[in-house]
């Protein structure tokens, strides 16, 4: 067994609470060989841990390692128990809440998040810097630069949502006047903006901010000439879109390099900033706008996995090409916009820090704020998985089947964090939201999110929600919160977009300045990039015989058949036994289904059927990642061969 450091040896003991007081003096065994591993020491009676661990509820489900779960939001009596550190006494008290208390007594007792060695440190209220302006937080070092993201609420999607309430919308006119004021007066350096319309991007955005910015949109139909960058278009919907995502930037602070990878939930940018410096730093702007649905977290999450994939393959090709200095010397990652699910609990908030999900994530069940550090030699354990909370989004456990089913990110060695503390607004959403519209009047937090590479990049500055951005409130700082204390009422009263369309959306935008994280000898920290395994990858020395993934994707064949048979040949198995269930999971149905319509199957297909489906979850669930590509794209040809035999027989 691996040695565990002091963090993780004080999440195990900490999870383990949760088991039920019959296996008491099996926890107890378990958690003092633990706690050998490590010099952070905990002492623990027997008594203890039978008092914690009691639970009311009939015994829960045990999973294979001898680890309870609950299904249900788990209470603890109130106990005090100690660790002694080198530092002293160190106290844990345990609330009756959920894991969010825990962590924040490990994030306090962890050395950060990118196992590296760089510490990163999670800045309390009090650190918290507001501005107004953007454009303030970056008089005093041209280095700095700041990001607005902001969704304007189309005019397609908000007219018949006003006629379904019986409201009378405002014009577009008087909408899109009052969006180039706000943008204007924060004066942000670089804009990403969401819920644009491609005939308002062309005739009033590019018009309105062509004096300081220049910016490209998805479904971009200017010339190359005239776009400032090429895009590249990888998916695209099949018909056009009634809105879509636009990024600005100035052009007297920034140039873009390469090509906009174009995606149908985002858009990626790389910016150079320019410096009197030797080498400026460049910053890959992800702009998104994820699935609107509240179940689909799983298309959120994979969505945020594709545009992160894209990115490492641009950095890849660029090195290849030598067009670019990208490669190995990208200096900073941020990924904003509208991510319709919650800051504070959500797949996609837990994916972005840890940057992976589900049980090969190692901390997959982890989220919201408790997933802010986790030591590395934990991330890769079954074991400390299975005893974890569940994901938690709008208030629904999210399965862990579904959850698993998303690839790790390449960049989560750089402590991506949300630049707006997970914090604000979580316990009274009313003192700080980004979301309200006119129908409920449901003020949502941490809907619009604003994330960045915290290891190469740190936030120096947040702007406010609310803002005197027409000059009517005076400069009595006093009167100014009053004022804008007033104000916030005044939206949770009415909605947004208000009355008097002072707020043109149902948004409200969110911003912040950054600085760079600078080494010892006056360098920026480049990122870094990881392969599924976990390895840094040198994109200055690849090594094609080592990337079996990359084969996988090269391959071609005359028809699906023999993709499938060569993907179930080459595949690097885990084990015979997996080998054994993915061909239990492609046999057929006895007897066969039937292919004409309004043909049922049998209770014993379906029968049949269930039976493949949970040994397919269980074997993604339990899979090593270098498998679970190969598993992916069996599945996918598979259905390619079912979907062409069902052809054939209609024919």
């Amino acid at each position: 067994m691996k040695r565990f450091n002091a963090s993780a040896s004080t999440l195990i003991l900490v999870v383990s609470l949760t088991a039920y007081h019959t296996h008491s003096v099996l926890m107890y065994n378990a958690m003092k060989r633990h706690a050998a591993f490590s010099s952070l020491s905990h002492s623990y009676t027997r008594a203890q841990i039978r008092q914690i661990s009691h639970c009311p509820w009939n015994a829960p489900k045990r999973n294979a390692c001898g680890a309870v779960r609950y299904n249900k939001k788990l209470h603890y009596s109130s106990t005090t128990m100690g660790s002694t550190t080198a530092k002293g006494e160190c106290m844990l008290t345990l609330q009756p809440d959920n894991f969010s208390r825990y962590s924040k007594y490990l994030v306090g007792n962890s050395n950060g998040v990118d196992g590296l060695g760089n510490t990163n440190t999670i800045t309390n209220e009090e650190g918290l810097v507001w501005v107004d302006t953007l454009g303030e937080g970056c008089l005093d070092n041209p280095d700095q630069f700041s990001l607005l993201s902001w969704n304007l609420l189309a005019q397609a999607l908000y007219e018949p949502f006003c006629k379904s309430v019986g409201s009378e919308p405002h014009s577009w006119s008087n909408r899109v006047q009052r969006i180039i004021e706000v943008l204007s007066h924060a004066d942000s350096d670089i804009l990403c903006l969401q819920e644009c319309e491609l005939e308002s991007f062309h005739n009033d955005l590019i018009p309105g901010l062509s004096n300081l910015y220049d910016g490209v949109a998805q479904e971009d139909e200017r010339s190359d000439s005239e776009k400032p960058t090429p895009l590249k278009e990888i998916t695209k919907h099949r018909s056009p879109r009634n809105h879509i995502t636009a990024t600005f930037w100035k052009r007297d602070k920034f140039e873009p390099v390469g090509e906009s990878s174009v995606r149908t939930r985002s858009m990626t940018n790389v910016l150079r900033l320019k410096t009197n410096s030797e080498r400026s730093p460049l910053v890959a702007v992800v702009n998104c706008h994820l699935e609107g649905h509240p179940k689909r977290f799983s298309e959120r999450t994979h969505q945020l996995q594709h545009a992160l994939t894209d990115l490492s393959k641009l950095m890849k090709k660029d090195c290849e090409k030598s067009q670019t200095p990208l490669g190995n010397h990208l200096n900073g990652i941020i990924i904003a916009g509208d991510f319709n699910c919650e800051l504070q609990s959500s797949a996609c908030s837990t994916y972005l820090q840890l940057g992976r999900l589900g049980r090969q994530a190692g901390l997959g069940g982890v989220h919201g704020e408790d997933s802010l550090v986790i030591p590395p030699a934990l991330l890769e354990t079954n074991e400390a998985t299975e005893i974890l909370h569940p994901i938690v989004e709008w208030g629904r456990a999210l399965p862990e089947a579904q959850v698993s089913d998303v690839s790790p990110h390449p960049f989560r060695r750089n402590g991506m964090m949300s630049a707006y503390p997970k914090w604000l607004g979580k316990t009274n959403a009313k003192e700080h939201f980004t979301y309200i519209n006119t129908m409920n009047k449901r003020p949502v937090p941490g809907l619009d999110q604003l994330w960045y590479s915290s290891m190469t990049m740190k936030r120096v500055a947040l702007k406010r929600p609310i803002v005197d951005f027409l000059g009517q409130w005076g400069d009595d700082p006093d009167i100014i919160e009053r004022k804008r204390n007033q104000e916030r009422i005044d939206i949770l009263s009415t909605g947004l977009p208000d009355p008097k369309c002072t707020y043109p959306s149902d948004h409200l935008p969110i911003g912040a300045v950054f600085d760079w994280q600078w080494e010892s000898n006056h360098t920026i920290r480049n990122i870094t990039v990881l392969d599924d395994e976990g390895n840094i990858v040198d994109f200055t020395h690849q090594d094609d015989t080592s990337q079996p993934e990359f084969k996988l994707y090269e391959q071609s064949f005359e028809n699906p058949n023999d993709e499938l048979e060569y993907l179930i040949s080459k595949c690097p198995y885990d084990s015979v036994d997996q080998r054994l269930a993915v061909e239990f999971i492609l046999s057929p149905v006895n007897p066969p289904l039937c292919t004409e319509k309004k043909t049922k199957p049998t209770r014993d297909q379906l029968d049949q059927i269930n039976k493949r489906r949970d040994v397919k979850s269980e074997v993604l669930a339990s899979c090593s990642s270098g498998v679970k590509p190969w598993l992916k794209k069996i599945w996918k040809a598979n259905r390619q061969v079912g979907a062409r035999e069902r052809s054939q027989e209609l024919e």
